[in-house]
């Protein structure tokens, strides 16, 4: 492991909400080549349920998002833009990472590849059909200002859809379990993540660039509908889901998030939105929103 000075964030940027941005630069250029192959990442959100969820919500919605095609927010090496590709929709990417962005070019994702910070999307106004983001919304300090510059580039009847996010209120629980809160831990420690941050960087960039996940916790749904109901969506919803192919039926999904919510059931923890680990965001800035 290497040997670092202090670490002082100020250095990042002179607000939290600038730290945390850097941070996430930082952190996804030193990551951008061994990103894909984590196994932790394949074990998770590359699953192919997380594609097959979204390949059902852009199905649904496919004759809103044709009208002014996809932003991909985050988008990294360019995951599940081959889902758009299926549809035929115009897609940009972007990323505050160059090295991600790199990535994806590498791997031959044809869209259009920006580096950009999602605060300020250089985009113009209601010119999106859909925008998506993939284990995104962890890596945001202000939500708030996020969902707004989010509102202005859609459309009237645009959508928003996000998805693998950490669920405070399940990782809360599993934390306060003795046992769950231990393997927890040795889980979260032994990531390729702590260990490539290490190499490069002290460890409390990393925690930065993963703010609502390392040092909140997880995403409050509570909080993400106050945000989305305050920046102009007319119809959302926060769904805590056990990482299956279809949102509408939410408890249904992988045996291992069905093991772990068995086990919160155990502790008594009796409400399925507390239990379930993942947490996606369907809205739309004015309409009926179907998913």
């Amino acid at each position: 492991m290497a040997e670092h000075k202090a670490f002082d964030a100020k250095t990042l940027g002179p607000s939290l909400k600038e730290q945390v941005s850097k941070a996430n630069e930082l952190y996804f250029d030193v990551m951008a080549t061994k990103y894909d192959h984590d196994p932790r990442q394949k074990m998770g959100y590359f699953h192919p349920n997380t594609r097959e969820r979204y390949r059902r919500f852009i199905r649904i919605n496919l004759g809103v998002i044709k009208d002014g095609g996809v932003l991909n927010l985050g988008c990294g090496s360019g995951f599940a833009m081959d889902v758009e590709a299926e549809f035929g929709l115009d897609s940009t990417g972007i990323d505050i990472s160059a090295g991600m962005l790199e990535e994806a070019r590498r791997k031959g994702v044809k869209a259009r590849l920006i580096k950009a910070d999602a605060y300020k999307i250089p985009l113009p106004d209601a010119s999106v059909g859909l925008v998506s983001c993939f284990v995104f919304l962890h890596h945001i300090y202000d939500h708030e200002a996020l969902f707004k510059e989010i509102a202005r580039v859609l459309k009237p009847g645009g959508l928003l859809y996000t998805d693998y996010d950490p669920n405070f209120y399940c990782v809360d629980r599993i934390k306060k379990n003795w046992l769950l809160g231990k393997l927890w831990e040795r889980w979260e420690n032994a990531s390729e993540d702590v260990r490539q941050t290490e190499e490069h960087f002290p460890l409390e960039v990393f925690h930065l660039a993963d703010y609502h996940d390392k040092m909140v916790g997880g995403i409050k749904a509570d909080l993400i509908e106050r945000a989305l109901k305050g920046t102009g969506f007319e119809a959302y919803k926060v769904i805590a889901h056990s990482d299956g192919v279809d949102l509408r039926q939410p408890h249904r999904g992988r045996l291992p998030r069905k093991v772990l919510e068995w086990a919160l059931l155990c502790a008594g923890v009796t409400e399925y939105a507390h239990r379930a680990k993942n947490i996606s965001v369907v809205a739309r800035k004015s309409g009926a929103l179907s998913y």
